[in-house]
């Protein structure tokens, strides 16, 4: 009998040295690439998914046809720059978000949580995360805060922090309306262009090491 025990480290923390350097403008709409990914994606039933290292991991909540999503921009740091958070559009009292994606100083679009069958985060007042882990009937809850200056997120002692339903834009509503900016979309029912999307660091290619959401560890019992 094996026994699969899925350790999922939400927090992403990340170790700085001399080679980083300090933090570059954010573009305006560096995430337009990563909307329409998933726009299409909801529209093509994930048919364009990419599966690569380095491509933004897409979790069963995405996939589930049950499921409505939408996003949010919000400068959670007050550094001037917007962060995408992409969440599930239901009637829950507080809003699930499944992924957050911030401009990386040195990688550009990055997703920096995916929910992978681990955890929920929900935004609070003050612009902080609070993110929920589980282990079987286990729940962790954390408490973070973004800081754009080293690109992570930093856990906070404090727990006074309330989560909020947000409204989100919806994602399904931006793939009806996006054919008709061009007729070859709407006649001939093509997929969304896609561009540079959002990425996954790769562990041992920078001089700036992260270990995010997307570790998992499997220990098997025999």
């Amino acid at each position: 009998m094996r026994k699969f025990i899925s350790i999922m480290l939400i927090v992403a923390t990340v170790m700085l040295i001399a080679s980083c350097g300090s933090r570059s403008k954010v573009p305006e709409g560096w995430y337009q690439d990563t909307l329409d990914y998933y726009a299409e994606g909801f529209r093509t039933n994930w048919a364009n998914e990419k599966r690569e290292l380095h491509d933004p991991v897409i979790g069963t909540d995405l996939k589930d046809p049950r499921n409505k999503f939408g996003y949010l921009l919000i400068d959670l740091d007050g550094d001037g720059g917007e962060e995408l958070l992409i969440g599930i559009m239901d009637n829950d009292a507080h809003t699930k978000f499944t992924d957050v994606y911030i401009w990386h100083s040195n990688l550009g679009a990055f997703q920096i949580m995916s929910k992978s069958e681990g955890y929920y985060a929900y935004l609070c007042n003050g612009n902080v995360l609070r993110v929920d882990s589980w282990y079987g009937s286990q729940t962790e809850t954390q408490y973070m805060a973004y800081n754009s200056d080293n690109n992570s997120f930093t856990i906070l002692n404090d727990t006074k922090y309330i989560p909020m339903k947000i409204e989100l834009t919806e994602f399904q509503q931006i793939a009806k309306n996006y054919g008709c900016l061009d007729a070859q979309y709407c006649a001939q029912d093509l997929p969304l262009p896609t561009y540079a999307l959002g990425r996954r660091m790769p562990m041992a290619s920078s001089s700036c090491f992260l270990f995010s959401s997307l570790l998992r560890i499997w220990i098997e019992e025999c």
